[in-house]
């Protein structure tokens, strides 16, 4: 979810906990968790930017999105997906390109 937030363009700290709604604690574990392995990495003004290996996340969660609306009985997803999210779904030929 934070990746997902990140890719939604959520750089600091507290846009996070708000659009996430978990304890600070929690949260401070995962962005930490995530600068270890790669994901995020943090500036010196305290924000938080998704790395290469973050930003190509949005492929898994273009998959994982076409999995539960083939799987799940859902009909419309709760959130939009982020534009990145969506690129990689067609760029993987998940869904039709954009029409302008």
């Amino acid at each position: 979810m934070i990746v997902r937030e990140a890719l939604r363009g959520a750089e600091r700290f507290d846009a996070f906990r708000e659009s996430l709604a978990i304890s600070e604690n929690t949260l401070s574990r995962r962005l930490t968790h995530l600068q270890e392995v790669g994901v995020l990495a943090r500036a010196e003004d305290g924000s938080y930017a998704l790395t290469e290996a973050g930003e190509d996340l949005a492929q898994v969660l273009a998959v994982l999105g076409h999995w539960g609306q083939r799987w799940l009985p859902i009909e419309q997803p709760a959130l939009t997906p982020p534009p990145a999210v969506m690129a990689a779904a067609v760029s993987l030929g998940l869904a039709p390109p954009k029409r302008k």
